[in-house]
């Protein structure tokens, strides 16, 4: 996921003020359930009427995107049109119309566990002139969505997250889609050790230099920042003891840090680690939003509750292959330190600042 602060922030302003006040709306209008709560929100439309001073807002099937494209061919009314057939770079959106007047929109798109965003706010300009900007409509990226569709449907991303996360690789969100497109096509690669460099050329240093940035600005991780990034500044100086015993005292921190923020427990030791996850998860499925699958959770819960992280010493195989915060913090463990093992802990770190990060998003703290 494209760590794009203003638009994480724009979205989450919209949310706040125009979203959520209309899945209220239709809560107390009967059109919702709060039993169906938390929505997920695959994709939501506005649409700003300015003639008669309204905004509308559709969620998910409801939306209807008009686009404009050239073909390559002669297309009759009607006739199903392949990519094939159409100059797909060239398509654009075209605004909704109202009364025969061009109105402003914002249009968000999930993409698995990204999204993409297109919107013209001209329209609600007060010297807005129709002729003028009439050839400024937005390019809309037709094949990153059958592209999309195409993976989702073939490759069942949400199954390999779950195999890796069984064969104790952490559900990093990032390994979608590039590493899991990779699995797929050769599941070998967990077994042989290939999967390291593959996950290396995704969890890179400047991936992991952008989210130190992003999570700064964004108020993540306050008074460990500095340890996070001293741990993945030793990984990338293959000093993979001082990354390990540097990283694995957080998560626990991380956690009820953040409960504690939120009121949902009032003192560090209410509550032993796994009853936190619990926590966590009850706090994030609370909401009455979800902008990613909710699989994804699922998954990432799952893992860092009942997987090798919290297990018991007594569980764990082979400390190179099983991450384990036990068994290190303990000293029951030695010779463990390997490029894998810091690897694994990253990618738990990066699941865990994505269920952070959703949960600043739909309310509204970044």
């Amino acid at each position: 996921m494209e760590n794009n602060l203003l638009n994480f922030r724009t979205i989450s302003h919209l949310l706040n003020i125009i979203i959520l006040p209309e899945i209220e709306s239709r809560i107390n209008n009967g059109l919702f359930s709060n039993a169906a709560l938390p929505l997920e929100i695959n994709q939501f439309q506005i649409i700003w009427d300015k003639s008669n001073n309204r905004t509308i807002v559709k969620l998910n099937k409801e939306i209807e995107i008009i686009i404009s494209v050239r073909g390559k061919r002669a297309i009759k009314q009607g006739e199903l049109v392949k990519i094939e057939d159409i100059y797909y770079e060239e398509a654009t959106i075209k605004n909704p119309e109202i009364n025969g007047k061009r109105c402003a929109y914002f249009i968000y798109k999930s993409l698995f566990l990204g999204f993409t965003i297109y919107f013209d706010f001209l329209p609600n300009m007060p010297d807005f002139d129709e002729t003028q900007y009439k050839d400024l409509d937005i390019r809309y990226n037709i094949l990153d969505f059958l592209n999309y569709n195409y993976f989702n449907n073939n490759f069942r991303p949400f199954e390999k997250f779950e195999i890796l996360s069984d064969n104790n690789w952490p559900p990093g969100p990032s390994l979608y889609p590039q590493v899991i497109l990779e699995y797929h096509n050769n599941p070998g690669i967990v077994n042989n050790g290939q999967i390291i460099d593959r996950i290396l050329k995704v969890y890179n240093s400047n991936f992991w230099n952008n989210y130190i940035d992003f999570w700064s600005s964004c108020n993540f991780f306050t008074n460990r920042i500095h340890y996070i990034k001293k741990a993945i500044d030793a990984f990338f100086n293959n000093d993979y003891i001082s990354s390990i015993f540097i990283l694995v005292p957080q998560f626990e921190g991380i956690i009820k840090d953040y409960l504690l923020n939120k009121g949902v427990i009032t003192d560090w030791w209410e509550k032993r680690f796994r009853p936190c996850v619990d926590e966590l998860k009850n706090l994030i499925f609370s909401r009455k939003i979800l902008m990613f699958p909710k699989e994804i959770f699922e998954i990432i819960f799952k893992d860092l509750k009942d997987g090798s992280f919290w297990t018991n010493t007594g569980n764990i195989i082979n400390p190179r292959i099983q991450i384990n915060r036990h068994g290190i913090l303990h000293g029951l463990f030695t010779s463990f330190e390997c490029k894998e093992i810091a690897l694994k802990y990253l990618l738990l770190l990066d699941s865990l600042a994505f269920i952070l990060l959703h949960d600043k998003l739909v309310t509204f703290n970044l």
